[in-house]
């Protein structure tokens, strides 16, 4: 996990390990500004570009057809409306890498959420976060005398992603630029822009985000669940305590971040942790929540506005700096109160550059900070109703909008980058309601879940709306959509059929059924394995740790794998592949070598298993999505493309996501970077 200690803005130690599944990608932002003077015109100007993360090409134009999007439509009118190609694979750090750099995967190295380190697979393949690496660990310091602690030095990381962000070019040439939330960009790296970090922001565990659910319900008890922990809960003489593993009881903890201060190494590490108490009042339906001296009283339904926390790695020292909200669902007949994950406070380090984050939290108030906010995962595991998941997601979009009216009425000069997340977490949880056809989708769904992505769209035009009133003469406007979405009917266990084909191998049949994370494999039998969402590698001689295949029969075993992919049909003689693509054939750039052999590019319909995605083997090859996210993208980019308008004609009516972030340079008169492949679409 990723260990984030600090004193504010001061981060003394990083350190993290990637465990698959569990953790997303978190992307460290550090490149190197362009320091030339590339500006061939003078004249300032404002360009707002609002990112609306997985706003479908398809979706939108229908609904435009009907009258359903009357601000995006008049945009079209005034400019341009066109499909926005994505990239192979259409994920977010990828998609949204492209537009950051205006170069392609092969450019910036970022080909997934997960990527293997072909050197350490004598263990396991160990898979690693797609767009950062480690190349510092941090190291036990001298210890403080008379005390339980040590002085550790720092770790260092730096991005995979390679290149100049377009808002450093910007810089660089004297255009001021703010950028909020883009994907992909924690920590953010030192800029005369202001940044704030957006998806890939960890809790202050470290984590893609760890609820806390504390209940006395022992139904809740046995649940087993991801990104989240359950807290038994006992009430004596209306106050809460919590189970320990045996007969004992404790007060209620926050855990916060491990203490890698301590002198004394554990397994499982020490984390630092917060206690609070919990009064239950069954007759008002109400708890009182009292943690470092602060006191919250919460009724049945209500949300906890943010609460501070403070984490103490070295008492009076070093503290880490969190907010948490807490939700009170039920408390007459069972306790269960849901616990958000403690969010990093404003002033953590890594989350904005130039005091961002601090001055939003003076204007707008303490905000979500971690990356993808919405709590899809207490939801897709029943702790969340939809109702409430519905609720939560909506506060996440009232915080976005008021930061929006904030950032527009300062908008001065310059570019600002705008980024929108709900569209693309409720397409990914509520898409069995919008499908029909879904195997997850309810005969009793209610007619407003129905209807609720077109209801997202629908808010989306009524921000574009809002946005489009504050432009003032000669302002540009871009909207654009990292990709589009669609269905997710069947799931693929890739794991699964690399072994029934005898290319992947385990030491034992046994030991195949519990294996997880790709452990236990016999790879001096083993031809090709997969990574991350839509990767597949070939076990390489030379290259892998325990390769087998020589170099002159890789072509022959990459066609001979793509072949039987793409023969490859479900019971209802639906091929499962639209495509296969070889590296060569969607990437060009230095970082080529890093790239998977093969990007699976999935028909309508299906993707990849949890399972595959995990390394594990266990279920069938070809099933119904019936849990989880039901809806997605990881698919043929050609069958997903996302949307792009502009209030100016575009000449050119082909686009890439590249070619945005030439366009806006070409819009300030500055000279894109020699190795970008975007080009204007002017």
């Amino acid at each position: 996990m990723l260990r984030m200690i600090k004193n504010r803005r001061t981060m003394v130690g990083l350190e993290i390990s990637i465990v698959v599944f569990l953790l997303l990608p978190i992307v460290f932002g550090g490149c190197n500004r362009s320091k030339a003077k590339n500006k061939t015109s003078s004249k300032p100007r404002r360009v707002f570009v609002l990112g609306v993360d997985a706003m479908d090409f398809g979706i939108t134009t229908k609904l435009l057809n009907s009258g359903r999007l009357p601000n995006f439509a008049a945009l079209a009118r005034e400019g341009t409306f066109l499909p926005l190609q994505t990239t192979m694979p259409p994920l977010s750090p990828v998609a949204w890498t492209n537009f950051t750099t205006g170069m392609n995967s092969g450019g910036h190295g970022v080909f997934d959420f997960l990527v293997r380190n072909p050197k350490k697979m004598n263990n396991g393949l160990v898979m690693e976060d797609g767009v950062t690496r480690t190349v510092g660990q941090a190291q036990r310091g001298s210890p403080i005398p008379f005390t339980k602690y040590i002085w550790p030095r720092e770790s260092r990381f730096e991005l995979r992603r390679k290149g100049v962000p377009f808002w450093d070019v910007l810089e660089a040439n004297d255009v001021k630029a703010t950028i909020y939330k883009m994907p992909a960009n924690f920590p953010v790296s030192s800029s005369k822009a202001r940044i704030l970090s957006g998806m890939g922001t960890p809790d202050i565990e470290g984590t893609y985000g760890m609820f806390s659910y504390v209940t006395t319900d022992s139904f809740d008890w046995g649940k087993g669940i991801q990104g989240g922990r359950i807290h038994k809960a006992i009430i004596e003489n209306g106050r809460v305590f919590i189970r320990n593993d045996g007969n004992g009881k404790k007060r209620p903890h926050l855990r916060g971040p491990q203490n890698i201060f301590l002198q004394k190494h554990s397994d499982p590490p020490i984390h630092t942790s917060v206690a609070y108490d919990i009064f239950v009042d069954s007759s008002q339906q109400a708890v009182a929540i009292s943690i470092q001296q602060q006191d919250i009283l919460l009724k049945k339904g209500e949300w906890s506005p943010w609460v501070r926390v403070e984490f103490e790695f070295i008492p009076q020292v070093k503290s880490a700096h969190g907010v948490v909200k807490f939700y009170l669902k039920s408390v007459s007949e069972e306790l269960r109160l849901f616990i958000s994950p403690v969010n990093l406070a404003p002033g953590s380090d890594g989350l904005a550059t130039n005091d961002f984050d601090m001055e939003l939290s003076r204007s707008c108030g303490l905000f979500y900070s971690k990356g993808m906010s919405e709590q899809t995962k207490a939801m897709s595991q029943g702790i969340l109703t939809t109702d409430e998941y519905i609720h939560q997601s909506n506060m996440v979009l009232s915080e976005r909008i008021k930061a929006l009216d904030l950032l527009l009425a300062n908008f001065n000069e310059g570019c600002l980058f705008f980024y929108i997340s709900t569209l693309d977490l409720d397409s990914h949880i509520m898409w069995k309601h919008h499908d029909p056809k879904h195997p997850a989708r309810s005969q009793t769904t209610p007619v407003r879940y129905s209807k609720h992505i077109i209801h997202r769209y629908e808010q989306m035009d009524k921000i574009l709306g809002s946005v489009r009133a504050k432009l003032q003469p000669g302002d540009l406007l871009y909207v654009i959509s990292d990709h589009g979405f669609s269905s997710f009917r069947r799931q693929v266990n890739l794991v699964r059929w690399l072994h029934q084909k005898g290319y992947l191998k385990y030491s034992s049949q046994l030991k195949a059924r519990l294996s997880q994370f790709y452990s236990d494999i016999d790879w001096k039998q083993t031809t090709a394995y997969c990574i991350g969402f839509n990767g597949l590698c070939i076990n390489v001689r030379g290259r892998e740790a325990s390769g087998i295949i020589p170099q002159y029969e890789y072509d022959k075993v990459v066609e001979q794998i793509r072949a039987e992919l793409l023969a490859l049909k479900d019971v209802n003689g639906i091929k499962v592949f639209s495509n296969i693509y070889r590296a060569s054939e969607v990437y060009s750039g230095s970082e080529m070598s890093h790239a998977p052999d093969l990007i699976l590019g999935y028909n309508s319909g299906y993707g990849p298993s949890d399972k595959s995605v995990s390394g594990t083997w266990g279920g069938y090859v070809i099933s119904d999505r019936l849990g989880g996210f039901t809806g997605h993208h990881c698919m043929d980019y050609k069958l997903v493309p996302g949307v792009l308008f502009c209030n100016q004609t575009l000449k050119k009516k082909q686009a890439r996501l590249e070619d945005i972030t030439a366009t806006i340079l070409n819009d300030f008169g500055v000279l894109p970077p020699k190795n970008m492949t975007g080009v204007s679409l002017r």
